[in-house]
């Protein structure tokens, strides 16, 4: 038990807002530390006073910090690396490595050490030459079983690991009954950014590690119990056996197992995993990925209940968690909408039959397109490729007898206000749902504006399969074109429905289920719809 603590803080320049959030935690923590009698000694360089030192000031720092005497060393690296004297490592890495030896010999002193995932700004090249060496410096302690590695992303979410950890840790050095010698859980979730028409919307993957800070033994192996709890419908993939593609991975890759659900769609769970320790202070970083959520029916966030059982033996406390965590963030739904145009759409092919008259519209589709497309990479999953996606929908449900519907085989070109570069599709077949169809492409039968081809609508739907990247049209607008084609008469004023939207799109309630068979992703029905005069 240590009355007094002594806490050194390492860093380099570059995050100034995380050495302010640990001396205000340790501020709020007085109170707390003052109950069990207690004062925190933090020692920062910043207390180093200016002036000379004969020999040098770095070694005036050294003096002050004395890592080595330290109860606790917090180290911290945001974008810089910092000064390097004599290589590798550079002072702060120093500072750090002098901690882990002493830690390796007598025990002593904790240590932890975060590494900021901010992107850094782009590139000089100094600033790259300084992200290699972080992280070379960040796989050199995560591979070390006498410190502990942290990954934060943002002031907010160092902040709230920085409590935990210190309430963890002091709570052990300042209570011989605190069960120091027990397990430790921590959750992390980059959300994502997922469509707002889709049924089976790609999570964020959640970042799970247990660990604990004594050495185990050989023959001692991690057992976990992880409940998952979804504020909405879970719509992955089904095995007849419960089984789902949502995957628990180990830190390199590698599959641990697969969920299962039971009676409530909106539960996932990993039941009875054994991971062997290897003999070693505890750190296991696993990852739960592939998560397909309903993002119709969520007005805001999409979040997880996470409960977790971690166990080893009966010397150490099992580490039992229970955190919400948010898994997806909710975009903006895509626009559509239909306008009459006067265009020139001609028969390119003797069996167009005879018809009384053409009506053309052009087909609008806008919105955020960075956050409505994926690209097909984007959309992988541990090595499973999605079926499907990146895709305009077009729907007619109530065309007449005697009607017949044909789109432009690709969008329309850009127009002056549009910019550059425009997406480009290619006609893709639908089935009766929605869904691919796998017969042949049906041979173009009009010209739209003399230069577009144009290929008939069967089963009164029809998608465009996106070939290129949307990530530099955020905003933009694509137009296809919409031809109805009147071989005899209907009777005066009749309307068409025409809905735009995502492919392959489903009406049935399977589509917020977990599915065997149905394509993921998949999306509502349609976005809007608009009456068109075909008189």
């Amino acid at each position: 038990m240590v009355n007094n603590p002594v806490i050194a803080l390492c860093s380099p320049g570059g995050v100034s807002e995380e050495r302010e959030i640990v001396g205000k935690v340790l501020l709020g923590l007085e109170h707390w530390l003052r109950q069990r009698d207690c004062v925190v000694d933090l020692r920062r360089w910043e207390e180093v006073p200016r002036g000379y030192y004969k020999g040098g000031a770095q070694n005036a720092i050294l003096e002050h910090l004395r890592v080595q005497e330290c109860d606790l060393v917090i180290g911290i690296f945001g974008t810089r690396y910092g000064i390097v004297d004599n290589g590798p490592y550079s002072r702060t890495a120093s500072e750090i490595k002098r901690a882990i030896q002493s830690a390796r010999a007598t025990g002593k002193p904790q240590v932890l050490v975060y590494f900021s995932r901010e992107a850094l700004p782009t590139a000089t090249g100094q600033e790259e030459d300084e992200r290699v060496r972080i992280r070379a410096f960040r796989a050199e302690v995560y591979d070390d079983p006498n410190v502990l590695g942290f990954d934060y992303e943002g002031s907010g979410p160092f902040q709230a690991g920085i409590i935990q950890d210190l309430l963890d840790h002091l709570d052990s050095l300042t209570n011989e009954e605190s069960g120091r010698f027990g397990l430790k859980a921590r959750l992390q979730c980059v959300p994502r950014l997922v469509r707002a028409e889709g049924y089976s919307e790609l999570a964020g993957d959640i970042a799970v590690e247990i660990s604990s800070r004594v050495q185990l033994q050989r023959s001692d192996v991690l057992r976990m119990d992880i409940v998952l709890t979804l504020s909405t419908n879970l719509t992955n993939r089904i095995a007849p056996g419960g089984e789902v593609d949502v995957f628990l991975s180990s830190e390199d890759g590698g599959r641990v197992t697969r969920g299962t659900i039971g009676k409530k769609i909106n539960i996932v769970s990993f039941m009875g995993v054994q991971i062997p320790t290897g003999g070693t202070r505890l750190r296991e970083r696993l990852t739960i990925a592939g998560l397909r959520t309903d993002a119709v029916v969520s007005a805001g966030p999409i979040a997880a209940l996470v409960e977790i059982a971690a166990w080893v033996n009966e010397k150490l406390q099992p580490a039992v968690l229970r955190e919400h965590i948010v898994v997806s963030l909710r975009g903006s739904t895509i626009h559509f909408c239909a306008t009459p145009e006067n265009v020139d759409v001609v028969p390119i092919a003797t069996v167009v039959q005879e018809y009384l008259r053409i009506r053309s519209f052009v087909l609008h589709y806008h919105g955020p397109a960075a956050e409505v497309f994926r690209t097909r990479s984007q959309e992988q999953v541990r090595g499973a490729t999605a079926d499907s996606g990146t895709m305009f929908a077009l729907a007619l449900p109530n065309l007449p007898i005697g009607c017949s519907a044909y789109v432009t085989s690709t969008n329309l070109g850009p127009t002056a206000t549009q910019v550059e570069p425009v997406v480009h599709a290619v006609k893709v077949s639908t089935g009766a749902n929605g869904s691919r169809a796998s017969q042949a492409e049906t041979p173009p039968v009009f010209l739209w504006a003399q230069r577009t081809l144009m290929v008939p609508v069967s089963n009164n739907l029809a998608c465009w399969e996106v070939i290129a990247p949307f990530d530099e049209i955020d905003g933009a607008t694509v137009r296809f074109g919409l031809s109805i084609v009147v071989r005899q008469e209907i009777e005066p004023g009749r309307m068409i429905s025409v809905a735009g939207g995502l492919a392959p799109f489903y009406s049935s309630a399977a589509a917020i289920r977990p599915s065997q068979s149905l394509a993921v992703p998949r999306f509502l029905p349609r976005s809007e719809t608009c009456e068109l005069s075909v008189e």
